[in-house]
């Protein structure tokens, strides 16, 4: 099996040389295309062991790529950028990963965990991105678009595609770090603005020109176009979430209607129901709404997502949010639990009013239809108020006094007599609550009197 490893670069200088060294010792020759480097790059690449070709640069960068592709003549092909290069403690993994799709007859795409670092702001990573950098060497195989170039087979997506575990093999990127990101960002708009007008796919480019906007600051343009790629559903490539995110990140800094935001989750989990991060957002909004139990359940997906992903976007759930998620969860079940509490209170109390305010004759006749639906506390105290030799336990003292509540609210003084006269049947303790709650109610009253004559 003969591996080879591919390069498109111009000034790379600072970074070629690391970039070759992580998988040279897996790769039986190394093609680079310099596309105009003033630099050292091409000097350091062949000292590296590159075999370098020169190709006059013409806005296009899928025209360099596809020229590397015909002079590779391995199997197998690794197609890095100038900026990347396997990590460390994986770069030795490399041959044996590619032996075994070799093995097993799986002629695709390889697509390798791609970690963007800030090398100006100590290294932060910035985003994991699943990248194809690592396929089988099928004429089929060409690139497309003279930016964001995509690896297509005969003009469609390859669905060949084979997820490799970062433990197995890593890919660190310095391409994203702050003090480029403008400049590639203004140079990226320049070369999609081309393309756009020439492309028989501008929906390709959508979701590319909504990220190079929002790199400049220009937040409607990006939203513009991000709106257009997400009309377009979900599109077959790595990272086609990235619209979505933009919208929501945009609708979060800008302040938008929950109505709006939640409209936009909804549908990033329609188009993307694998991702966590979504769903999460989606709770966040339905808990705003007080939809507390649909947010617990959605929570709760985003957390089953989180800990079994297998998709193909990038994750950027992190295990400090999945804390925090779990934390959110428990809350709002123990809003649920309130909520209930009061909605099962209102029931009651519409329940118990007409059966408070009926004479005995009418309760006897229909308390048989109440026996099992209310709580046996509730049964009791109605049963010793409509004549029932049935004597009342410290056990009901609870459903007691808020029946007492219900007709000092109503001012019903002829049922609070009819109700107090009952009230022998409780202990000390429990009559002294009742002439303490009595007490209370009355002060209340007088405090209000007091405040109207003022």
């Amino acid at each position: 099996m003969k591996i080879t490893g591919c390069y498109i670069v111009k000034n790379e200088e600072n970074n070629i040389g690391k970039s070759i060294e992580s998988l040279r010792s897996s790769v039986d020759e190394i093609i680079v295309v310099d596309t105009g480097s003033t630099d050292d790059t091409k000097k350091i690449a062949l000292r590296c062991g590159a075999i370098v070709y020169d190709y006059v640069w013409d806005n296009d960068f899928s025209a360099p790529r596809n020229f590397a592709l015909d002079k590779a003549t391995g199997e197998w092909i690794i197609f890095l950028d100038g900026d990347e290069y396997f990590s460390k403690e994986t770069a030795r993994n490399i041959r044996a990963v590619i032996q075994k799709y070799e093995n097993s007859k799986r002629y695709g795409c390889l697509l390798i965990h791609r970690y963007d670092i800030d090398v100006d702001n100590s290294y932060e990573v910035l985003a994991d991105t699943l990248m194809v950098r690592i396929f089988y060497h099928n004429p089929h195989y060409r690139y497309e678009g003279i930016i964001h170039e995509e690896l297509l087979e005969n003009g469609r997506p390859i669905t060949e595609l084979y997820v490799i575990e970062p433990e197995e093999l890593k890919l660190i990127h310095t391409g994203y770090s702050a003090s480029m990101s403008k400049e590639k960002a203004e140079r990226n708009l320049r070369l999609l603005l081309k393309e756009l007008t020439v492309t028989d796919n501008p929906g390709r480019l959508y979701m590319y020109l909504a990220d190079a906007y929002l790199g400049l600051g220009d937040r409607e343009k990006a939203k513009y176009y991000a709106q257009k790629d997400i009309a377009q559903g979900r599109r077959a490539t790595t990272y086609a979430s990235r619209s979505y995110r933009i919208l929501l990140q945009l609708s979060l800094e800008e302040g938008e209607s929950l109505s709006n935001r939640l409209k936009l989750c909804w549908n990033a989990v329609h188009d993307f129901p694998e991702n966590p991060e979504f769903r999460a957002d989606l709770a966040e909004c339905l808990a705003a709404l007080e939809d507390y139990a649909q947010a617990a359940t959605e929570m709760e997906l985003a957390l089953d997502n989180y800990h079994n992903y297998k998709g193909i976007e990038p994750m950027l759930f992190t295990a400090e949010q999945a804390e925090l998620a779990q934390q959110r969860m428990q809350g709002w079940r123990e809003k649920m639990s309130k909520v209930d509490l009061v909605k099962i209170a209102e029931l009651l109390r519409m329940l118990l009013l007409p059966l408070l305010l009926m004479n005995d004759d009418e309760y006897n006749q229909a308390n048989k239809e109440y026996e099992n639906v209310l709580p046996k506390g509730f049964y009791k105290v109605l049963q010793r108020y409509h004549g029932d030799n049935v004597l009342l336990q410290d056990d009901c003292a609870r459903e007691y006094l808020d029946i007492l509540d219900m007709l000092i609210a109503r001012k019903n003084t002829e049922a609070m007599e009819k109700l107090l006269a009952a009230s022998g049947d409780f202990s000390a303790a429990v009559r002294k609550d009742i002439v303490e709650r009595l007490d209370k109610k009355i002060a209340q009253e007088e405090f209000s009197r007091e405040e109207v004559l003022c």
